[in-house]
């Protein structure tokens, strides 16, 4: 019995939390906008330091790969909370107030979020 509870913990230890980034909100005022607030740890895989360029000997970052990074999360937020059905423009990104750690705005296509 004591074996099933030491795996049952020592499983849950090795899972991930599930993140609970990002904090989603319409941006006040501009009809079709939506602020997706990140928190610290997801902004750090999202961060130019989270994602080195494998093939440079000096270890810079890559910054495609970073630009794609942030398209890819954006794009799986807005899916997943059904936002922007027809797509998104003018992503802008900018540091954010804590608990938050990086804010992503954007516009979306067609009709209002």
């Amino acid at each position: 019995m004591t074996l099933f509870a030491v795996a049952g913990v020592l499983t849950a230890c090795a899972s991930p939390a599930p993140s609970k980034s990002p904090t989603i909100e319409r941006v006040p005022g501009q009809p079709g906008m939506v602020r997706l607030l990140v928190d610290r740890e997801d902004a750090f895989r999202l961060s130019r330091a989270g994602i080195m360029d494998p093939s440079s000997p000096s270890g810079l970052t890559d910054r495609f790969r970073y630009a794609a990074a942030l398209e890819d999360y954006t794009a799986a937020a807005l899916k997943r909370n059904g936002l922007c059905p027809e797509g998104y423009g003018n992503l802008v990104v900018a540091g954010a107030s804590p608990p938050h750690e990086l804010s992503i705005t954007v516009t979306c296509l067609g009709s209002p979020p």
